[in-house]
């Protein structure tokens, strides 16, 4: 509610999940924090709308994106760390999963509905704020260590340091660091090797299934890195999480091994590929790195008798959404038989691909509150940022945005489904696939986002309280190249205390849920809700 206050008054559905909870309930990632509150669930599913209006299809990846589903709705909620938005603009995949320590968080605060007109974008029917421990949280050094295997996580370390000291300067300067080491294997999966699949949309299309395999995949490796600076009343944030995480499922189903039966006759090299399906092990991974990056200065105050206060961020954010590689056929020979007599197909080293999909968040943002009365509040903020996603493309065709290559199959001219760039061999006396067959996998896009809120809380006695408050929300066509309408929301509630410890809220509330930046067609859907 930008503001203190107990559960039962704020004027919306709030649930606070401490870090004594998490500690006494043995939780060890914040995606099982998620599924123990009423309206979220944890989820590996995406649903993704087709760019073509009035289409749609979902498509089951296998549990490649940990996402908080709320209301039943994928994507739909806004994921803050300390009031900072981490909502990814290019991927729309936040980082729900261990990548943030449990030992960081101090509480979690999660609002089940709609919050469009205080957090303003991807609002759209829930707020996941994780507020993370500083040094009056951990006056000294803490350290912790577990170890843990079996079939659903196996073999896994977590270590952890973290230091605080609030009485530097009398006072006046507070320090808080954290460093932290995961690894893991990930979950055993027993699942049949997909051989082969037409495209999209899934899952309609055949797919030819073969044997029975059980995951297993390599280890993940996970480092975080944070810290907190506080000198009286400015605070500087650092989040640098980086590593390489790997997933035991590649993106179509198949379980992802870094062995096969016949690899001993099969040396590095080899083209026997009627039965050597990857001799040069190039199907092996199945690597989706996501990290969220940021560095935030934020000023805050209270004034005029502690009636009135007020603070100002600037940050930057950065999302990285790398696959290297993302695997999306395991390598596979398999026969078949098109009523002519049997022939052999191979897809020698499988077929997967590679992109760094990185973006980035840059911004400002002013939250302030005033008490005009003993009966009237007001919240008041504006807010602007920039996102983007950097021009990487080095040997694509396509024009200019993010480029892609594959890391498999091994013939590129004959397996690949797509059409690569090529060039003439004058050996070969024929154009061959440039190496890697780079593509434009997205194209340049930014865009610049203003916004302002304005928000009345009036108390007729201590039993009531009446809130209404309202955003406008813009990006302009000639600050970016995608854009915006300009765009209102509005939200209202009335908290009643009718009974000693039991309190009514009836509540009307708008979200905003605002395109990717990779998308070509420019739509504002705004979800509505009445509790």
């Amino acid at each position: 509610a930008l503001g203190v206050t107990t559960v039962q008054e704020a004027p919306v559905i709030v649930t606070v999940i401490t870090a004594d909870e998490i500690e006494d309930r043995h939780f060890q990632t914040l995606d099982q924090v998620i599924d123990t509150v009423p309206g979220y669930e944890r989820t590996g599913i995406e649903a993704i709308l087709d760019t073509v209006p009035g289409f749609y299809r979902s498509s089951v990846l296998n549990g490649q994106f940990p996402l908080a589903l709320v209301r039943g709705q994928a994507q739909a909620s806004q994921l803050l760390h300390d009031t900072i938005s981490l909502f990814d603009p290019f991927v729309n995949a936040p980082t729900t999963s261990r990548v943030l320590p449990v030992e960081l968080i101090k509480r979690v605060e999660m609002i089940t509905g709609p919050g469009g007109v205080l957090w303003g974008s991807n609002s759209l029917m829930g707020i996941l704020n994780v507020i993370t421990k500083d040094a009056d949280d951990v006056d000294g050094v803490e350290f912790g260590t577990t170890l843990g295997h079996g079939d659903g996580d196996r073999r896994v370390l977590h270590s952890y340091a973290m230091a605080g000291a609030s009485g530097l300067l009398g006072g006046k300067v507070k320090l808080f660091a954290h460093g932290s080491f995961e690894t893991f294997q990930g979950a055993k999966h027993d699942m049949p090797m997909l051989l082969l699949h037409q495209s999209s949309p899934q899952p309609n299309a055949p797919n030819l299934f073969g044997p029975m395999l059980s995951s297993e995949q390599q280890q993940s490796y996970i480092f975080n890195l944070n810290a907190k600076v506080t000198v009286g009343k400015l605070q500087f944030r650092v989040s640098f999480p980086f590593g390489e995480r790997r997933n035991p499922i590649g993106l179509s189903g198949n379980p992802v091994r870094p062995e096969f039966p016949n690899d001993d006759e099969c040396p590095v090299g080899s083209r026997d590929y009627a039965n050597c399906l990857d001799p040069d092990r190039k199907g092996r991974d199945h690597q989706v790195d996501y990290w969220d990056r940021y560095a935030v200065a934020e000023y805050r105050t209270r004034f005029s008798k502690d009636r009135a206060g007020l603070s100002a961020k600037a940050y930057i954010v950065q999302f990285v959404r790398k696959f290297a590689p993302l695997q999306i056929l395991a390598p596979s020979a398999f026969t078949v038989d098109f009523g002519t007599g049997p022939v052999m197909r191979t897809v020698p080293g499988g077929l997967g691909f590679i992109v760094d999909s990185t973006s980035y968040r840059a911004g400002a943002s002013i939250d302030g509150d005033a008490e005009v009365s003993r009966k009237l509040r007001v919240l008041y903020g504006a807010e602007s940022f920039a996102e983007w996603k950097p021009i990487t493309t080095e040997r694509s065709r396509q024009g200019e945005g993010t480029e892609s290559t594959f890391s498999s199959p091994y013939d590129l001219n004959a397996s690949v489904p797509v059409l690569c760039p090529r060039i003439y061999n004058a050996e070969a006396g024929a154009a061959v696939v440039l190496p890697g067959c780079p593509l434009t996998f997205a194209f340049p896009a930014t865009r610049t986002v203003f916004g302002a809120y304005l928000n009345p809380q009036y108390r007729p006695n201590k039993r009531v309280t009446f809130d209404l408050g309202a955003r406008v929300q813009v990006a302009p066509e000639q600050l970016g190249k995608l854009s915006y309408p300009l765009n209102t929301t509005v939200g209202g509630t009335v908290v009643w205390n009718f009974i000693p410890n039991w309190h009514l809220k009836v509540n009307f509330a708008q979200g905003l849920s605002l395109i990717r930046i990779s998308e070509p067609t420019r739509r504002t859907p705004i979800s509505y809700a009445v509790f």
